[in-house]
């Protein structure tokens, strides 16, 4: 996770009623795969049930 702190992972996962872990797997998977997420675009996939 590169791009995002743990606190601004465990803010958005809390105030979109997601599981932390989830999320950070995610990102991990995601940049695996050579995609760049940074906070913004997590909340902005959040908002958008695009997770």
């Amino acid at each position: 996770m590169k791009n995002i702190t743990k606190k601004e992972l465990n803010r958005i996962a809390k105030e979109y009623g997601y599981d932390p872990q989830y999320l950070e797997d995610q990102v991990l998977d995601w940049e695996s795969d050579g995609i760049r997420v940074d906070a913004q675009d997590l909340e902005d996939y959040c908002a958008n049930s695009d997770i």
